[in-house]
Formats: C-alpha cells, sequence, structure tokens
C-alpha cells in the first residue's frame, strides 16, 4: 500500500467513525472492459477483463455481494475452480477476504461475496479476469459478443457509473478448410500424387499452445494445445498413403507448426519417406485418423494456415471391387461431445482444455483422390 493510499484510507476510517454508519460514502466505480475474439465452437473459450475503476471514494460493507452474469445465460462459465488474485484483484492484489463462486445452473454467473469491510479510492483498480466459457453452448454468431453484466446486492453498496453491462467476447467462426480437386490413379498401374487439405483460421488467434492458452487463463491450467483432426475416408485397399509429420503455419513470423501426434492419432503401418509416415489400406473403406498439436509459438499477429499435402500410391494390382474415392474432412479438436469430459493422469481426473464442438469441413466430405478403372486398351 503506498503512503499516499495510506494516508487517504486513514483519513477516510477517521471522518467514517465520527459520523452515523448510515451516511458512510458510497462507493462509485466506472466499468470498462476489453472484448477478445474467441472461437465460437470451444468450450472454454476465455473472454476478456472486465476492469473496475473506482472514481469516488467509500466503502464496500462486508456482506456485499457483486455478481457477473453473461450473457445469453447458456455461456456458461467453464473454470473450475476460480480463484481470488487469479479471476479477481484489486490493484494487482486478492481481494481480503473476497470468496468467489460460480452460480448454480446454468452457470454464468461469477459471484463475489465480501466477508470484510473494504475501503477504495480513485486510483484503486478491480479487476475480473481469465473467466473462460462455453461460447458453443451460448449459440451466439459473429457479429453479436457475448455480454457481462455486474450487479450489486444491497444495490447502494456499490454505485456503477454510467454502465452495468459490456460485451467481454466476439464469437468467430474457426476454420476453412481447401481440399485439392480429385487426381485419378489407374488401378493397373504404380502411380503417384500429392494432393493437399488447407486448413486456415477464421481470425489470428484459432491456433493455440497450451502455453498461450495459459497466459489468457490457468484456472485450470490447460492439458493440450489446440489440434486439428483430419480424417481419410473411403480408402480403398491397395492404396499407400504418406502423411507428413510436421507441417509449417505459413503465415506466423515465429516458429510454428504442426506436428502429428503419434497417441491419438491411427498408428501407421510403418516409416515414410523423409519426414512422413506410411498407412498401407489392406481392405475398402478403412479410414484414416490424424491429430495434429499446435507447436512452436504461433504469431497472433496474422492469419496463419497449413497445407496438409499428403501422397497417395497405387500398387498397380488394385482390383475392381476396391475402386472409389477417398475423401477428407478436417476440424479442430480436442473433440467435447460433453462440457464435463474429463481426462485421468497421475494426478486424477482432469478436464480437457481447450475442447470443442466444432462441425467438419467440408461437410459433405469431398474427394481428395480417386482409384479408377484401367482403359482395356491398356
Amino acid at each position: 500500500m503506498t503512503l499516499r493510499r495510506l494516508s487517504f484510507v486513514t483519513m477516510t476510517a477517521l471522518l467514517v467513525g465520527f459520523v452515523n454508519t448510515s451516511w458512510a460514502q458510497v462507493p462509485r466505480i466506472l466499468l470498462t472492459s476489453t472484448p477478445l475474439q474467441i472461437r465460437a465452437t470451444g468450450v472454454t473459450e476465455t473472454v476478456g477483463d472486465l476492469a473496475l475503476s473506482v472514481v469516488g471514494v467509500g466503502q464496500i460493507p462486508a456482506g456485499a455481494v457483486l455478481t457477473v452474469s453473461l450473457i445469453p445465460f447458456t455461456a456458461a462459465i467453464s473454470n473450475d475452480p476460480v480463484f481470488n488474485g487469479v479471476n479477481v484483484r484489486l490493484n494487482g492484489e486478492p481481494i481480503p477476504g473476497a470468496i468467489l463462486a460460480v452460480g448454480p445452473t446454468p452457470g454464468n454467473t461469477l459471484i463475489i461475496t465480501f466477508t470484510k469491510t473494504i475501503t477504495i479510492i480513485p486510483g484503486d483498480l478491480l479487476r475480473i479476469g481469465a473467466i473462460r466459457v462455453n461460447a458453443q453452448a451460448a449459440g451466439v454468431s459473429a457479429p453479436e459478443p457475448i455480454y457481462a453484466r455486474l450487479t450489486v446486492s444491497p444495490r447502494d453498496a456499490i454505485q456503477i457509473e454510467i454502465i452495468d453491462t459490456l460485451p467481454v467476447g466476439f464469437p468467430q467462426p474457426t476454420l476453412d478448410v481447401e481440399v485439392s480437386p480429385p487426381a485419378n490413379l489407374p488401378q493397373c498401374r504404380q502411380t503417384s500424387t500429392v494432393s493437399t487439405i488447407i486448413v486456415t483460421e477464421r481470425f489470428t488467434a484459432v491456433f493455440t499452445t497450451d502455453e498461450q492458452e495459459n497466459l489468457l487463463s490457468s484456472t485450470p491450467t490447460a492439458t493440450n494445445p489446440t489440434q486439428v483432426q483430419i480424417v481419410l475416408g473411403n480408402i480403398p485397399g491397395g492404396l499407400t498413403v504418406d502423411v507428413p509429420v510436421s507441417i509449417p503455419l505459413d503465415g506466423s513470423f515465429t516458429p510454428a507448426t504442426l506436428d502429428l501426434n503419434p497417441d491419438l492419432s491411427t498408428p501407421p503401418t510403418e516409416e515414410g519417406p523423409e519426414g512422413t509416415v506410411r498407412y498401407r489400406s489392406a481392405m475398402t473403406r478403412e479410414a484414416i485418423h490424424l491429430i495434429y498439436d499446435v507447436a512452436g509459438t504461433p504469431d497472433w499477429g496474422f492469419i496463419k494456415s497449413a497445407t496438409v499435402a499428403i501422397t497417395f500410391t497405387t500398387t498397380g494390382r488394385i482390383v475392381s471391387q476396391r475402386l472409389g474415392c477417398v475423401t477428407a474432412q478436417a476440424r479442430l479438436a480436442p473433440l467435447s461431445t460433453t462440457p464435463d469430459r474429463a481426462i485421468t493422469d497421475d494426478e486424477g481426473p482432469s478436464r480437457i482444455l481447450p475442447r470443442f464442438i466444432d462441425p467438419f469441413q467440408p461437410s459433405p466430405a469431398s474427394d481428395i483422390v480417386c482409384v479408377v478403372r484401367c482403359d482395356p486398351a491398356h
């Protein structure tokens, strides 16, 4: 506490001691926000901070309750738990005697209960932040925001100046997925082709590492980076597929890649040419599931994309019953089918963070390569 603030608080306490407590000044605050763009399909998206700037001296009485309500009410808070000193701070420090809790179902409220009387003066700053919400359940589409509304009980405990409701998050679409036009591979000749899937973020902070997630909110800490799931479906028997293990994120001015996660992807048949793994399809309509982790330090100042170049090779001995086209789709991962999906590690169960309910694109899946019947003349 600075000498100036100590002197001000001491003088205030002396004045309050000489008057009836009912005459004590009601502190006045000005509310501002720093809204963030967030992923519309995310279940654990960090919204922007609320700043409560003190513009009038006064005391917050013991028993006062400050409530932050997210609008719409379906924007449930997905922090578990919330912490004094992290999610709420007074001048960068924990609020003396404050107790935090997420409200009951639907869980879109953060409740701050003051158990001690606190004197605040102009220049003090109460900040509420690092709050994660279920943006997917909110159902808000660009350009509409998710709002936060501030209320006080009793109403005369704090006077909120001018406005009590501000935007804190703008949900945005996540990815564009472009599949190259399908090439034709004849069944009777050993032939290769390289096809591509280009995955591009729709705003500059779609691709995040776990470290970057923790910079936004570390309550709880991230269990994984953002991931990209690619599914190759309907693979004809006799086709060999080589996929890259690391793909640069173009557009990032800092080193960043998508790295194949071997523990979560379909196990490959063998090592492929340098920088790839190989899958050999033994039967028709096999599928390959690939999970790529965002790695490095993606630059949040620019839109980034990854070009996944996949080599398809026919054996030249594919029977007619196995002809067909390989399909391709992509989406953000990990997939969360419920807000409470959990994993178990050495420290026990924990929630997966970040996680998404992201639709596959394109939908329906696009053909990326086709094994076709040979011309009888050949």
